[in-house]
């Protein structure tokens, strides 16, 4: 009976990431292959997505829409290790970024908006830092900007300096990306409840009554619902975006990123409610808000991990709109309209 469990669900692992890869572009670059969607024309979007995600999660319509009504195309690679871009083509965050300048080189784009989210976050910092002269602005959305080592209980806590784990983890890891655990995994959070419970639970800080009512805000509120949805959907199945994820890890344990040397007008979102465990401490925001000189910081009060549905969330769509839009006429400089 397992036996025959494990032939469904690696048959529906292989027909979901063929699916998938239809509508995805890859190319190889000077620096490796790399997966990647393109949408529209100049002047683009450079979206970096963030852990156990994809380049889906960054082109989920409801997301990319307000850049499109505002003039600009999108461009979202697969980071190294995420479905189809393996993760040969990048370990470190400063590789990761070099791979999107030869993407960029690749596909004729000189100079981009980088708008990057969670553990995305790093290589756009990186790639702003090394390539000013490719970049018009930094956008960071709950990034992470310094070292995040895993938490005591995580399976991914223990790594060791040469980036190995201990025996127990590689254990748990090859459960993790068992189809069987993809498949389940699928049946949970493809239900509105079982989306927004299986992130809001390990990405937020709210009290048990705050949870109940933010799950039913975003259940009432169509939109919210299908960025949550979606979002959750781009993470399956879990063995195309394993190797990023535990490359991640790796490279978060002990993390250095040149914040002082970005010096394009920065924008910094975050959430009150974020989880300082699963999700990006509120510390971060601050740390690099102090240290990026042409950063602003906007914190809101109801954002969690998955600040895009939140309430307020609108704010930081304008800001960063009018950010970009300034930075493409060369203004160093942008005030509050």
């Amino acid at each position: 009976m397992l036996g025959l469990l494990e032939w469904y669900c690696s048959r529906w692992q292989e027909a979901w990431l063929k699916n998938i890869y239809k509508t995805t572009n890859f190319t190889q670059t000077r620096l490796g292959p790399v997966g990647y969607h393109i949408i529209g024309s100049p002047p683009y979007v450079l979206q970096i997505h963030g852990q156990m995600g994809s380049a889906d999660q960054v082109t989920i319509p409801d997301l990319i829409s307000p850049w499109q009504r505002a003039g600009f195309g999108i461009i979202a690679p697969n980071r190294p290790g995420y479905r189809n871009t393996p993760v040969s083509s990048g370990r470190t965050m400063a590789e990761q970024a070099d791979l999107y300048a030869a993407l960029l080189d690749e596909l004729g784009v000189d100079k981009v908006v980088v708008n990057g989210g969670s553990a995305g976050g790093p290589s756009s910092i990186e790639f702003a830092a090394r390539y000013p002269n490719r970049t018009h602005c930094l956008l960071l959305t709950v990034a992470i900007t310094g070292t995040k080592k895993e938490e005591k209980g995580s399976p991914a806590q223990g790594v060791r300096p040469d980036g190995t784990f201990p025996l127990s983890s590689r254990i748990l890891f090859r459960i993790a990306v068992d189809p069987i655990i993809s498949w389940a995994e699928w049946q949970w959070i493809k239900t509105p409840d079982g989306a927004i419970d299986g992130s809001m639970g390990e990405l937020s800080n709210f009290t048990a009554e705050e949870k109940a009512a933010e799950k039913q805000r975003i259940k009432n509120n169509p939109k919210d619902l299908r960025i949550v949805m979606e979002m959750m959907k781009a993470s399956v199945p879990v063995a195309s975006t394993w190797d990023g994820t535990i490359n991640d890890v790796i490279q978060f344990n002990n993390l250095t990123l040149p914040l002082e040397k970005v010096k394009c007008p920065t924008l910094l979102a975050y959430g009150k409610h974020d989880s300082p465990i699963s999700g990006v401490p509120i510390h971060m925001a601050y740390n690099a808000h102090e240290r990026m000189p042409q950063s602003e910081l906007m914190i809101l009060k109801r954002g969690w991990h998955l600040l895009w549905v939140a309430p307020d969330y609108d704010q930081v769509v304008s800001r960063s709109i009018v950010i970009a839009t300034a930075s493409l006429k060369g203004s160093a400089h942008v005030e509050y309209v």
